[in-house]
């Protein structure tokens, strides 16, 4: 899931197997002062099931560490991350939604919903059997 103040549409749904480790994460890009970010997952509150992290960077910033001059006055901008290494979520979470929201005193909340999809193991296992089996 993506939240940014960009524009970037997000992804909607989020995929997993049923009991496997999945890399998960929210991203807020951009906002000052820095956003305070939750994640919700239907009314639970799961925020600290994730590690937080905030980076301040240069917005616009390509050239990381380049061969050019120096550039003055450039814009700064907050990236800040919750991200679980190893989600695992069982059958049971299937059909249900997951919030990520960003906020930052006195501005409106920022909030990106993903419906979470969990495919059951055994049949994901059975159809990787056959010949031909693509995991993305």
């Amino acid at each position: 899931m993506v939240t940014s103040y960009d524009g970037i549409k997000p992804r909607r749904d989020a995929v997993f197997i049923e009991n496997r480790p999945t890399p998960t994460r929210c991203v807020a890009d951009g906002g000052y002062p820095a956003p305070d970010m939750t994640l919700q997952m239907v009314d639970r509150d799961v925020t600290n099931a994730f590690a937080f992290s905030q980076q301040l960077q240069f917005a616009g910033d390509d050239d990381v560490g380049g061969g050019g001059p120096p550039r003055a006055l450039r814009r700064l901008r907050y990236v800040t991350e919750r991200r679980h290494t190893a989600l695992r979520l069982s059958v049971d979470d299937d059909g249900k939604m997951i919030d990520c929201v960003a906020t930052v005193a006195g501005l409106t909340a920022n909030s990106t919903s993903a419906h979470i999809i969990v495919h059951c193991e055994r049949i994901f296992n059975e159809f990787c059997r056959l010949p031909l089996c693509f995991i993305i």
